[in-house]
């Protein structure tokens, strides 16, 4: 969803959107990074309500482009498990994000299937 949509909606910024980047906060504190209270908040409200944005992996997926989750989502990922920060969130929409990318590279002839027991022998 753009991201005036999302905050007229309301739940997907309650359900999953502040809640995963409250979790990043946390990755950030873990790492020695106090963010200033209300960031959230902030970033969440930043763009005008009128300007129905769209975030770059919505136009990747929408352009039929890979998506750059792997620096956006996979970063502070990675800092929360070195730091042992539980993340779950991430991780999920991460996992997603990973499904999301394989349909893509399907799509594109860039992956195949694999014939054995879930692709892993």
């Amino acid at each position: 969803m753009d991201t005036s949509s999302t905050r007229m909606a309301g739940f997907p910024i309650e359900g999953v959107v502040g809640p995963l980047m409250e979790e990043v906060v946390g990755v950030a504190r873990a790492a020695g990074h106090e963010l200033p209270g209300g960031i959230v908040e902030d970033m969440i409200d930043c763009d005008p309500w009128d300007t129905f944005f769209k975030p770059s992996m919505q136009q990747d997926i929408e352009k039929g482009n890979f998506i750059a989750f792997k620096n956006i989502i996979g970063e502070p990922l990675r800092e929360a498990e070195r730091l042992g920060v539980p993340a779950s969130g991430l991780r999920m929409l991460y996992e997603l994000l990973k499904i999301k990318q394989f349909q893509l590279k399907l799509k594109r002839g860039v992956a195949v299937l694999a014939t054995t027991k879930r692709g892993r022998e």
